[in-house]
């Protein structure tokens, strides 16, 4: 964290006296701490083991603005609004962009200090959040380098280090909660009614945040997609329903290069719960088709876990997403391992789970023959037609290469792993 700090440092010095720059390179070096220097300079000099374990994913400025572009109209003489995990300042430089000025950027930066509040756990974040703020009022007061601002500290005196999931303060004054929250797994508080053991931590900064809030506030939040489309997080979906009022689920596609996830934006409104269920805002609209997979097909996960499961019990023919050709049939088994869990007899078709929004087909498919039970790895879904037959296999494998079959899950899941609910709910588009 030593070198991040230098790096702090030299944020801090463009906004002070005595930076020693030309005012090209100054104006150079301002719009580089201002526009994606934060974050690749915190991935060059921080191990990736330990931005993991923080959850230090700045937000790259195309997908503030997405989150933002829903509260500017929002913003009024006096509105507040509070980043409870704000790291650099990412989505607070998004809403000052809209902030209005004053006449000196003294007056500017003390207007903004009122308006604006943030928690992170580091404090060199922090202290980059407030250096970068200045910066951007320097640069939208259209300021020569000359006229730098010593940066105090009661500069942005809201802007704090402190633990988002204990405080207080800034919900119950805020307006507006506007957050990208670390998405990593964390134990679930021992108060959590809807969960046990591991999960996002993402879920558990929104009810956190929805419990202390104030009613008719709202909350824009920068979520990972398994909490929108997975099976997991049901009862974390029913909670915000029946806690406020679920304004809006939005797809933002691919978080950015620092971090491999799918996001959606949830916006929120406190105290206001949902009266009309049949506006569920989680779920895509259902299309008109009465049957889905899960009617006429079991879908299960692979329970083979490679590296818990000993190697004891029967031998059995094993397949694992590896081995898979991609839209053929497998015969011909090669591989065995003993187990002593679930196996499954043919025929069946088998779905990779690993599938990414942006791959030219989601579910991909293998239509697995043979006569003896097979052992199969949780990296692959088994759909077992009813009905025992190959011509219901070969059947399924053109539903999944179906392009309507694509754009469905592109809008039912954009995690990239497939889960159990979402394939078992495909709509059936093929008519008999």
């Amino acid at each position: 964290m030593q070198d991040f700090s230098l790096f702090v440092d030299q944020i801090e010095g463009l906004a002070n006296a005595g930076h020693g720059l030309t005012e090209e390179n100054w104006k150079l070096a301002c719009a580089s701490s201002l526009n994606g220097a934060v974050s690749r300079t915190l991935r060059e000099v921080v191990p990736r083991e330990q931005i993991r374990s923080w959850g230090a994913y700045f937000t790259p400025p195309s997908l503030a603005s997405m989150a933002t572009k829903s509260v500017i109209g929002l913003i009024k003489d006096g509105t507040i609004i509070f980043d409870p995990a704000c790291g650099a300042g990412d989505l607070l430089l998004s809403v000052a962009l809209h902030l209005p000025l004053s006449d000196s950027l003294e007056s500017t930066v003390a207007d903004w200090g009122d308006r604006l509040w943030g928690l992170d756990l580091q404090p060199e974040f922090i202290r980059a959040c407030k250096a970068r703020l200045i910066l951007l009022a320097i640069h939208r007061l259209e300021l020569d380098s000359d006229a730098q601002h010593q940066i105090e500290e009661h500069a942005f005196p809201n802007i704090l280090p402190g633990d988002a999931l204990s405080a207080i303060d800034g919900y119950r004054v805020a307006d507006i909660i506007l957050m990208n929250p670390p998405f990593g797994l964390v134990q679930s508080p021992a108060d959590c009614d809807w969960a046990g053991g591991q999960v996002n931590a993402a879920s558990i900064f929104v009810t956190t945040a929805i419990s202390r809030t104030r009613p008719n506030s709202k909350l824009v939040a920068i979520l990972p997609d398994v909490l929108r489309s997975g099976h997991r997080y049901e009862k974390w979906r029913e909670k915000l329903r029946i806690t406020g009022h679920v304004l809006d689920t939005c797809s933002a596609g691919h978080f950015g290069s620092s971090a491999d996830v799918e996001v959606f934006i949830l916006q929120f409104q406190a105290g206001k719960p949902n009266s009309a269920r049949k506006a569920d805002l989680w779920d895509h609209p259902k299309p008109n088709e009465t049957q889905t997979i899960a009617d006429m097909y079991d879908v299960r996960v692979g329970p083979v876990v490679p590296h818990r499961h000993a190697e004891s019990g029967p031998e059995y023919r094993y397949i694992h997403a590896r081995s898979l050709p991609p839209w053929g049939t497998l015969k011909r088994i090669n591989e065995r391992r003993n187990f002593a869990g679930t196996t499954f007899r043919p025929p069946f078709v088998a779905v990779r789970r690993t599938s990414r929004p942006d791959g030219k087909k989601r579910a991909v498919a293998t239509i697995v023959e043979g006569k003896k039970n097979v052992a199969v790895e949780n990296h692959v879904l088994v759909l077992l037609p009813h009905d025992g037959t190959i011509d219901s296999c070969l059947t399924l494998i053109d539903q999944l290469k179906s392009n309507k079959t694509d754009k469905w899950l592109n809008q039912r899941i954009r995690c990239k792993h497939l889960t159990v609910a979402a394939i078992g709910a495909i709509p059936w588009w093929i008519t008999p």
